[in-house]
């Protein structure tokens, strides 16, 4: 084992069954707390010692993963950093100290693999807010809950940031990132929320803070993707700007969307009603036939919820398609019997026809005046 001095903490590092190295153990000394890392069966190094030697990492991770707090690390660890070791296969804990995969559609730009700090975060704000999903709520506080369309929102590095609803902003902190990153919003009650920047806990492009969604940054590692070849994308999780109109063409052949599974569009493969009424958004679409193009506009707030629901009024049947962006809305793709042609800044590529109205409550005529004879004075 590796001796001491008189005057300083003394360390062993005791070789663990089958020949494997242990990492080892702080000695006794009066004045601090010890602890023991030893070695465990099967050559399975533990960090202030798992159960049955192989499990390492602060609180704890699976079996032979080992996770050291200042791996890959340029600067010094947080007081409040947390280091959880991952389940197999995957660099770090998610909540509750649970390994976390990273989403399909997802880019970790650090994490506890890769602890340097971005110089910058380029965010999106999206005034419909949802709690992170790979920080937990003691790390990351903004939450899931409805923000202003349009706000003040200051930074704890001193910039003031005039915020609508899809706006996308970067914050370039000029000596770097703290642990924590903190908003104020002086016109929302002052309501002030964080979430944790150091890298203790991870940072994910495409996972959402409250209303900041973290976007992929062109200088990193989570470069944006290339948009589909010859496809436009309405909004997707890199532009989550809700749509004000959606213009449709009505299929009675349904097919299955290429962009939103069975989980996010009930609207799926299948025969649909020809000449049908169709209910949606508060409007009213009568006699829509195979091949009609309609366009359908938010019922409330001016924009979509994140589940729009279509009835086929006298069939018995309805369906829903997402409408809120964590999942593309593209052109061309057709979501049960609705093809999609345009919205936000994607134009109608034809001019249709004809274009399918809603029903709307038939507008009363308007009152004649009163016709009056005027009374002549006597001659």
């Amino acid at each position: 084992y590796v001796g001491g001095d008189d005057e300083e903490e003394t360390y062993s590092g005791y070789a663990g069954k089958k020949g494997y190295v242990g990492k080892g153990y702080a000695g006794d000394d009066d004045e601090e707390e010890t602890y023991s890392g030893y070695a465990g069966k099967k050559g399975y190094s533990g960090t202030y010692a798992g159960k049955k030697g192989g499990y390492s990492g602060a609180l704890g991770g699976k079996k032979g993963y080992t996770n050291d707090p200042i791996d890959n690390r340029d600067d010094e660890v947080d007081e409040d950093d947390e280091v959880y070791s991952g389940k197999k296969g995957y660099s770090y804990g998610g909540k509750k100290g649970g390994g976390t995969p990273i989403r399909d559609d997802d880019c970790e730009i650090c994490g506890i693999g890769h602890k340097n700090r971005p110089e910058s975060l380029t965010l999106q704000y999206v005034a419909q807010g949802q709690e992170s999903y790979y920080q937990d709520e003691e790390k990351s506080t903004c939450e899931g809950r409805d923000y202003p369309l349009s706000t003040t929102v200051i930074s704890d590095y001193g910039r003031v940031y005039q915020l609508n609803d899809g706006d996308i902003f970067t914050i370039e902190p000029e000596d770097g990132f703290d642990a924590r990153t903190i908003f104020t919003f002086p016109d929302f009650d002052d309501y002030e929320c964080e979430f944790h920047t150091s890298c203790s806990q991870p940072l994910v492009a495409g996972d959402q803070h409250g209303p900041f969604l973290i976007l992929p940054d062109n200088d990193g590692d989570c470069s944006p993707p290339p948009p589909p070849s010859g496809e436009c994308v309405i909004c997707d999780k890199a532009n989550k700007i809700r749509p004000r109109s959606l213009t449709m063409r009505y299929h009675v052949n349904g097919e299955n969307s290429k962009h939103q599974d069975s989980s996010k569009a009930s609207c799926r493969a299948g025969s649909y009603p020809d000449d049908t009424t169709l209910v949606a958004a508060g409007q009213t679409f009568e006699e829509l036939g195979d091949g009609d193009i309609f366009t359908l506009y938010p019922e409330d707030d001016d924009r979509f919820e994140a589940n729009t629901e279509f009835t086929f009024v006298g069939a018995g049947i309805s369906c829903t398609i997402h409408t809120s962006c964590s999942v593309p809305l593209v052109v061309g793709d057709q979501i049960g019997p609705f093809e999609i042609m345009a919205g936000n800044d994607c134009e109608l590529q034809q001019t249709p026809e004809f274009t399918f109205p809603p029903t709307r409550p038939p507008t009363p005529p308007p009152t004649p005046a009163p016709i009056t004879t005027p009374t002549l004075p006597p001659s």
